[in-house]
């Protein structure tokens, strides 16, 4: 496992780890309020009681929130780029709002006695349904907010503190660890029975790292996948073809032209006005 992927891990379990304090603590606050509701009526009930019926929905969410995280990093949000992906995002949300209410609430219901049926199938039509609709869709948002707002400080803190991008690379080779000069990358591919080959310009590096494990190494600041099977270096692109309704190509300061799927054309954009903006 790369150090990069390392990170990655670790930031999903963390997201995990505090969505699971948040959404307990909304439990836990909203188990108080049924109680203190019930209290003295012919339903009233132990706090305990309370508690187990309204934790099963936020540990729903808590177990939910990485999704939000890793949507906000394949469709970020910050940037100036919230119109490009709002649409994307509000599919998503609505799907997560879908995917929790048709956990949670049969969930809740596997503590007071019903037929199965009706827990799998009555149970999320039942008349709470839309709320808890409405809220895992308030809950994508409202987590997806506080991602966004993370990476684009993290970002501006980078910018205003001077901190330098790392100018080489630790790659992985047959033959041992080789370190690579980031500025010399020009563009990755898949090598024919496993591996890579990063095309540098002092010649081919073959790495015993597939194409997903050369990128993190990279780093995401200066290099972009545009392909199932290529990663490019922005800082070497000189021209764009195509379109996010049709494949095209990157021209890069080599004369060299490297295919770019349609749907990684708006990324490969992104990247692109990202480092104009830094420049």
């Amino acid at each position: 496992m790369t150090e990069a992927h390392g990170v990655r891990r670790r930031r999903v379990v963390v997201a995990t780890l505090v969505g699971l304090a948040v959404w307990q603590t909304a439990a836990t606050l909203s188990a108080t309020q049924q109680w203190a509701q019930l209290l003295g009526t012919a339903k009233a009930a132990g706090w305990f009681a309370a508690y187990l019926y309204q934790a099963p929905s936020w540990t729903t969410l808590a177990l939910l929130t990485p999704v939000v995280v890793l949507a906000i990093e394949r469709w970020p949000l910050g940037e100036g780029r919230a119109h490009a992906r709002l649409l994307t995002h509000i599919g998503v949300s609505l799907a997560f709002g879908a995917v929790f209410l048709g956990v949670s609430v049969p969930v809740r219901h596997l503590f007071h006695p019903a037929p199965v049926s009706w827990q799998i199938f009555g149970a999320p039509f039942y008349k709470s349904g839309p709320q808890w609709f409405v809220l895992g869709v308030g809950a994508y948002w409202m987590v997806a907010m506080g991602a966004t707002l993370v990476d684009v400080r993290a970002r501006l803190a980078r910018v205003q503190g001077g901190e330098a991008a790392p100018r080489s690379a630790s790659i992985r080779t047959p033959v041992g660890e080789a370190i690579v000069d980031l500025a010399s990358v020009r563009w990755v591919q898949p090598r024919a029975g496993g591996g890579s080959v990063i095309h540098t310009d002092s010649g081919p590096i073959r790495a015993a790292m597939n194409l997903v494990e050369v990128a993190a190494a990279l780093g995401p600041d200066g290099f972009v996948r545009v392909h199932r099977s290529r990663v490019v270096s922005i800082r070497r692109v000189v021209e764009v073809v195509g379109s996010p309704h049709r494949d095209g190509w990157v021209t890069l300061d080599t004369d060299e032209r490297v295919p770019v799927a349609r749907r990684r054309m708006p990324e490969l954009r992104r990247a692109l006005e990202l480092r104009a903006v830094d420049a």
